[in-house]
């Protein structure tokens, strides 16, 4: 069944709506003015919001596991959304019917005189359920959401008599809430939105999905003003949610609670080739994380006994030795985390005859996609690729592929994945291209790409989901080293109906043009590459610099390549990307001298503003989480690139030889971020992926 809990939040933050069975939308249907709300002199504190509710469908539904995704949007916020992937398992036979919906407020725990209503002003009024004076209400049976001191838990129920039909369109209704406070006071209060799940013995189980959090200490404040009730009440911005920064299980059979993350390859061969898997832990709390590893029809390979990945800090380990393999495996990995704020990351490591040949990685899944493109293909001229392509569910899956070339796109067929299991094939039977993948299901997927010329180098690129193209693209570093260093770009357009137009901006390092800007057609469903001199670097010349691509209208995906164009001794790819960031981390770094191989870590910040200066602050860390050397700070100017080998980072200090680790990027605007690692002889060269909580 296709899948989405829609939300369109006109007002903001959802959590301080009531819904039943999925989804629900707010806005004021007079003004689209935010929420209203205030205290009267006789101590009459008022809240009024609109909504509207549907019912909702599932993307997997079997006797015992039920998953679906919510999506709050807020218009207000630029289109803002809070996306949460909910897993509920329950061996009690769970069905969509069982799953309700309330909202979850947290008052202080001296107002009393709750009451709520709706009211659509066509004939359907009424009053809402409202349950308050709660100190806690069970998530699982081992998990509990506790009201904070000096606070009580609120519970607000809509009919469901009033949820439409599947199929049918969203009824709106006016909801007011009254309370009586006294002394007559300004007041905070936090909420979540929680779908219920019966317990079995006449209760029910609250599980938090907008924020998806397990403590009110982590909710925004809302503020509730001492004035009349006509006042509008603004909310916290839906990026200021706290989110699990992927989806997230809710085992009632257990009665635990774990973030998901998808290690998309598995491919361990002693004498051959493996993969490395690490996380940082950016959370204050230590995680527990198993690993459970499956093959291509799905069957269970291996689980790992429990692994520690202490607060703050970073742990990088071989697969075999995280899954106590023995023997040869292939297929992939999910991660279970007990705490939501890992960033994850995986190395294809080629090592035919013991010796390192080639390595490449990318990051960890956090979440799925039913479209989605492979934004790099290269099987001509002495390449080959591997696509693996993985269902995470419990239900098999159909998946169509599209291959995409310079002047178009053809498809391929239809393709069945197991449950649980992996498509895995090197596309030769479906003709040989160089160019973009374009997948398609009705269900939840991941994929991957693995791209070798001969037995040197390997580099991987993972699928972009197609709600993440864009229409304006960054490569935070170009390079050009005639006949030892090239840099290429794939552009995708996929999905526009007609062909795009790409603006090309390339500039130099100080933030300079280094060119015009230029056009590069794109046709339709087609992938362009563009290298070296394509992107505007000089002709000839080593020089390097930054990129930005613009095409109004048209969304692209894209991906950036570097390599050696001579010997093909390394390669590295990564997405291009849509954004900057003001905060986030590298999972991995490698630097000095560890064990005879002397690595270096390279790390690019751009400062897209072509107007405005900005503060940046890098720190290096040892995997336990401690500061190597010291944080640096530097400003950059508007446009400029700052890119140094983090040992001959200026005021870095003297850095200690470490083969793990992390690397944290905070900046007060966004700014753009990539990162390679590689050897002294340059026999291997890794990117590595900024990622955000």
């Amino acid at each position: 069944m296709s899948n989405s809990f829609k939300i369109a939040l006109i007002v903001g933050f959802a959590a301080l709506v009531p819904f039943i069975g999925g989804a629900c939308s707010c806005f004021n249907k007079l003004n689209l003015s935010p929420m209203r709300g205030g205290m009267s002199p006789d101590g009459t504190g008022t809240l009024t919001i609109w909504m509207g509710g549907v019912r909702p469908t599932v993307e997997e539904s079997t006797s015992n596991v039920l998953t679906g995704s919510y999506s709050f949007l807020d218009h207000h916020q630029e289109g803002a959304s809070y996306d949460m992937r909910v897993q509920i398992i329950d061996s009690s036979k769970i069905s969509v019917n069982d799953i309700g919906g309330v909202g979850i407020l947290q008052f202080p725990d001296d107002i009393t005189g709750f009451a709520a209503s709706y009211d659509n002003y066509g004939g359907q009024s009424g009053p809402l359920e409202v349950q308050a004076g709660l100190s806690t209400v069970p998530i699982t049976s081992n998990h509990a959401l506790n009201a904070e001191p000096g606070h009580q838990l609120v519970i607000v129920r809509v009919p469901p008599e009033l949820v439409p039909g599947e199929g049918q369109p969203e009824n709106w209704f006016e909801n007011t809430m009254t309370f009586q406070i006294n002394p007559v006071r300004a007041i905070k209060i936090k909420a979540i939105m929680a779908a219920t799940v019966p317990t079995g013995s006449g209760g029910y189980y609250y599980l938090p999905v907008c924020p998806a959090v397990r403590s009110f200490a982590e909710v925004p404040q809302v503020n509730i003003p001492e004035t009349p009730p006509s006042e509008s009440i603004p909310f916290p911005p839906l990026a200021d949610l706290p989110h699990p920064g992927g989806p997230l299980v809710y085992n009632l059979d257990e009665g635990t609670i774990y973030a998901l993350r998808y290690f998309p390859r598995l491919d361990f061969d002693p004498t051959a080739h493996t993969e490395g898997f690490g996380f940082v832990n950016t959370g204050a709390e230590d995680a527990t994380v198993t690993f459970h590893a499956f093959d291509a029809a799905g069957q269970s390979v291996a689980d790992s006994p429990n692994w520690n990945w202490p607060a703050y800090g970073q742990g990088a380990y071989q697969a075999e030795g995280l899954l106590l393999l023995t023997q040869p495996a292939q297929g992939w990995v999910e991660a279970r985390s007990s705490e939501y704020g890992l960033l994850g990351f995986f190395l294809t490591q080629w090592f035919p005859g013991g010796v390192l040949t080639g390595l490449d990685g990318a990051g960890v899944f956090t979440s799925t996609m039913t479209k989605g493109v492979i934004p790099r293909i290269q099987m001509q001229n002495g390449y080959s690729t591997e696509v693996r392509i993985v269902n995470p569910s419990t239900e098999g899956i159909t998946v169509a592929l599209q291959k995409s070339y310079a002047t178009n796109g053809s498809y391929i067929g239809s393709f069945p994945v197991p449950a649980r299991g992996a498509l895995v094939t090197d596309l030769t039977a479906y003709g040989s291209f160089d160019g973009a993948l374009y997948l398609e299901s009705g269900h939840p997927f991941i994929a991957t790409a693995t791209i070798r010329h001969g037995n040197n180098c390997v580099a991987t690129a993972n699928a972009v989901a197609f709600g993440d193209r864009a229409e304006t693209l960054f490569a935070s570093h170009i390079v050009l080293w005639p006949g030892i260093y090239s840099t290429s770009i794939n552009l995708h357009n996929g999905g526009n109906g007609s062909d795009a137009t790409a603006e090309i901006r390339p500039y130099y390092a100080n933030g300079t043009p280094m060119a015009a800007p230029f056009n590069v057609t794109v046709p339709q469903s087609a992938t362009v590459t563009l290298t070296d001199t394509q992107l505007g670097l000089p002709d000839g010349a080593s020089s390097e610099g930054w990129l930005e691509i613009r095409s109004p209208g048209k969304p692209l995906a894209g991906c950036i390549t570097f390599g050696d164009p001579a010997r093909r001794l390394y390669e590295s790819t990564l997405p291009l990307q849509a954004a900057g960031s003001k905060d986030f981390y590298y999972a991995q770094v490698a630097n000095g001298d560890v064990g005879g191989v002397v690595y270096s870590t390279g790390i690019s910040v751009v400062n897209p503003s072509t107007t405005t200066p900005v503060n940046v602050t890098i720190t290096v860390h040892k995997s336990d989480g401690n500061v190597n050397g010291y944080a640096v700070h530097r400003t950059l100017a508007p446009g400029e690139k700052f890119v140094r080998q983090l040992s001959t980072l200026e005021g870095i200090g003297e850095l200690e030889n470490q083969a793990s680790g992390y690397i944290h990027v905070t900046a007060e605007a966004p700014v753009l971020s990539f990162v390679l690692f590689f050897d002294q002889q340059f026999s291997f060269m890794s990117a590595v992926q900024a990622q955000s909580k």
